[in-house]
Order: C-alpha cells, then structure tokens, then sequence
C-alpha cells in the first residue's frame, strides 16, 4: 500500500516534490519539497532510494520520510543543453542491486554502483547528440541503450555495466522509444512506441537475444512505458489517449516464450525403442 510519486510541470515552474501514500493513495504526505523529485524516484530495497532531475539528485536511508542531497562534487556535470529524458518513462532509468543507470540527450549513461551516492558518466557509441531515451540492464555488466534517430531506432550494447559501448548492426525496421527487460530470462526485451502517424509506429514488440532480431506483439495500440516483474507479467501504459473510453492501462499475462506455433514444431521429436523397459533415447532435430 505503499508508494512515492512526483509531478512535472515541463520547465514552467520550480521542480515539484516527491509524495508518500500508505494507504493505496487514498492520501499523500509531501516528503520532500521541490528539489530533484521532477524525472525519476527509484528504490533499492524498503529503505533506500533516489530521487533525480538531471543534476539535482538526493537519496533516503529511511523509507522516504527524510532525504539527504547529494553533493555536487559526487555528480559528473551536465553538459550544456544535456538532459534527462521524460518520455519513455520508467524504461529511461533502470536499477539492478545496488547499481543504477540513466540515458541524457547528449548520447551519455550516468551509472551508481552505490544506490545514487556516487556517480559516473560513459559516452556511449550513439553520438554526441543521441537522445536515449531508454536503458535496459539483464544483469550489473550487459546492457543495451536505444536512441531514436531520423524515426530509426539505433542500438548500443555495453558488456562492461556501461563503460563502453558499440553500436548494434541490427534494427527491428519499425521505430520504438520504450524498453524493458525481462526479469529472469537470458535476454528478454520489450519494446514499445508511441509515436503517431504510420500504424508501424504504433507498435510493441519483444527480442529473445538482447535486441538482435525483433517480432511484433501488437501493431495497433499506442503503447508506452513498459515494467515487466516476471516473463509472465507486466504492465504497460497507453501513450496516446483518444476517447474516453480506451484503457490508460494494460497488463500483460501471457507467456512470450509458448505459444501454439511453438508446440507444434515439436511433432519432429522421437523417442525409441518402444516398448521399452530400463533406457529411452530422445532426437530431436534441434
């Protein structure tokens, strides 16, 4: 029943706060008035969390009720113009233990290996001026970022937890700003789009080898960030809302690794000899 909010106002005023409900959200509590509440709130455990808006960061060692401000000297300085990105919602910012990453709009991922106490800054193989708009670790080394150029999505993957970074040669074909991987799976990801015009932008669609090769789930809804907590379940948010009557909100809980198509290419299996009575031999063309 517990959980934190923020709002943003797209620059028109001062940062906004982070909120405390628990109670399901029957009522808020401000918690922390104004400062580096306005992007990303994120928990390592029950205690402690960050807050972040660009260079203004703060953590909490108590469940949110009191927060600590990061110093200035902890934190690599942003860049002129450089940005932390809003649009792709919770997919532009990823925890995995006690690490932490995010994308800005000069082509750079900020890391913390220390819960948000301390940080590093890696350009990334995008560019200079390569929005990314989204990051997805499998594990504290491999990960991969995304960057929306010219209505192509480009790929960079580090093995390294975000030093270093090269450039995938792969694309989907189709454009999606939205990325998440799926927890406990070898490389499972998510992607979704938003962005309107062409139905091929409309897209989600999901990689089973860290976004090598892509297949389409859907190509009609407007999707828009994506959080999956097992291969079976996972939520995903309607990014472009027309009538009242289309849903804000979509679960998922199917299972993107069975389906029917999958089953039936196993009819080539044998097993032999039959009858049998102490050993059994399994061939299977794959």
């Amino acid at each position: 029943s517990t959980a934190f909010l923020t709002t943003h106002d797209y620059g028109s005023g001062s940062g906004r706060g982070v909120l405390k409900t628990e109670d399901g959200g029957e009522t808020w509590i401000t918690k922390f008035n104004g400062y580096a509440g306005t992007i990303w709130i994120r928990f390592f455990n029950e205690q402690e969390g960050v807050i972040i808006n660009g260079g203004s960061m703060a953590t909490t060692q108590d469940g949110g009720e009191s927060w600590q401000i990061v110093p200035s000297n902890n934190i690599p300085s942003f860049q002129s113009n450089e940005l932390t990105l809003l649009t792709s919602g919770n997919n532009s910012c990823q925890v995995i233990g006690n690490h932490i990453w995010f994308g800005t709009s000069k082509g750079r991922v900020y890391r913390s290996k220390d819960k948000g106490h301390t940080w590093e800054a890696f350009n990334t193989s995008l560019g200079s001026n390569a929005i990314i708009t989204s990051v997805a670790f499998r594990d504290t080394l491999n990960g991969i970022a995304l960057n929306v150029s010219s209505f192509v999505t480009v790929f960079s993957i580090t093995a390294d937890g975000g030093e270093s970074w090269n450039n995938l040669t792969s694309s989907p074909g189709i454009l999606i700003g939205n990325m998440e991987y799926v927890p406990n799976t070898d490389g499972v990801l998510i992607g979704t789009s938003d962005i309107s015009g062409s139905p091929t932008n409309r897209v989600s669609v999901y990689s089973t080898d860290f976004g090598e090769n892509w297949e389409t789930i859907n190509n009609d809804v407007p999707f828009g960030g994506i959080e999956f907590i097992s291969p079976n379940v996972g939520w995903t948010s309607r990014g472009i809302i027309t009538s009242s009557n289309q849903p804000a909100m979509y679960k998922w809980d199917g299972d993107i690794f069975l389906s029917s198509s999958d089953i039936r290419t196993q009819d080539n299996v044998k097993l032999y000899p039959n009858p049998t009575a102490d050993y059994i031999f399994i061939e299977s063309p794959k």
